[in-house]
């Protein structure tokens, strides 16, 4: 694996790990923004959830991999990597809104898709803010436990 590629590993880590309560708060939003059942929109979440999770994973490590390429040197467990998923947060928040919703308008046809890409964009500003608090309170404790950001 590539210099590049390490500096997104925190980035996989910490979407995968936050797979299931990200499900459920897309799940709760889903429910109630298009009055499906909770069982329906627990099955849509998982599985827009699943395929947006994978299709970000290929991108952040595709991202590392050119950066890798370029000779990039980070070294992911200091604030570089920590960096990299504040940055990456951005574009793969469009990526998921996108999967989710193809995804989502495919499974809940009865429903507009700009009603499903809607509920998905708000399910996702939630999503990507616990995604978010990760590097942030990475970034305090090393200010204060090191009086800096180590980098």
């Amino acid at each position: 694996m590539n210099e590049g590629t390490l500096l997104f590993v925190n980035f996989a880590v910490y979407s995968w790990l936050l797979l299931v309560p990200v499900m459920a708060v897309e799940a709760r939003e889903l429910k109630g923004a298009l009055s499906v059942s909770t069982g329906r929109a627990g099955a849509v979440s998982i599985a827009a959830n699943l395929a947006s999770a994978l299709l970000v994973t290929i991108a952040v490590f595709g991202a590392g991999w050119v950066l890798g390429w370029l000779d990039v040197i980070a070294e992911p467990q200091a604030g570089e990597g920590d960096l990299a998923v504040l940055v990456a947060l951005g574009p793969c928040f469009f990526i998921s809104v996108w999967a989710e919703t193809l995804v989502g308008a495919a499974l809940l046809k009865p429903v507009s898709r700009d009603l499903v890409h809607a509920a998905f964009v708000r399910a996702n500003l939630l999503a990507y803010a616990m995604l978010g608090i990760v590097p942030v309170v990475r970034f305090a404790k090393s200010l204060v436990v090191n009086g800096r950001i180590i980098w």
